[in-house]
């Protein structure tokens, strides 16, 4: 059991979420609740020659930007990241986690496509009103993590049934991003 805020003592934020960690290898898995999640990697945003993360800001690149106006995600700055294209087409549940704690827990249908056209690369629509806030919002809190000096890890449970395991771990959890931060 990790103690989520570093406080030395098991207490009601460390109840109900058990990692399983032996080491940092590729076995290394998250329990939530009863489902078994893999350590699917650590994300690594794309870095220049001299090892700083790369940042972008594609909203000013977007056609229509003097008549559309940008959501609260949607300045950036930006970071770009993929996962292994093997999860192409492997629908289940996701979880983002940094050292210290679970971030987010969010569901797809493919899973490759979710992080690498999605949340790896904002396009310059999806900053503006009507895009997809929630990617810009990951992107920048993943972006985030790492200016701070932390690490995001991705987590991966492989389930038709997504929407009920998403929704019952949300609602257990209440990572930090799935609400209205």
């Amino acid at each position: 059991m990790i103690d989520w805020n570093r406080n030395g003592k098991i207490d009601p934020v460390d109840i109900g979420i058990s990692i399983a960690v032996d080491s940092y290898s590729s076995s290394d898995s998250l329990k939530l609740m009863n489902y078994s999640f893999s350590l699917i990697q650590e994300i690594s945003p794309e870095r220049n020659a001299k090892g700083q993360i790369r940042q972008y800001m594609p909203h000013a690149l977007y056609e229509k930007r003097q008549y559309s106006k940008l959501h609260k995600y949607g300045m950036g700055p930006f970071c770009r990241f993929s996962i292994l294209r093997e999860w192409h087409g492997v629908s289940g549940v996701y979880a983002l986690c940094n050292t210290h704690q679970l971030l987010y827990i969010g569901q797809c249908k493919d899973f490759a496509q979710r992080f690498n056209a999605g949340y790896g690369i904002i396009s310059p629509r999806n900053c503006y009103v009507g895009g997809q806030l929630t990617n810009c919002k990951i992107n920048t809190m993943i972006l985030r993590e790492y200016i701070a000096g932390g690490n995001v890890y991705l987590y991966f449970y492989e389930t038709g049934d997504y929407d009920r395991v998403e929704r019952k771990l949300i609602d257990g959890f209440q990572p930090p991003y799935n609400g209205r931060t």
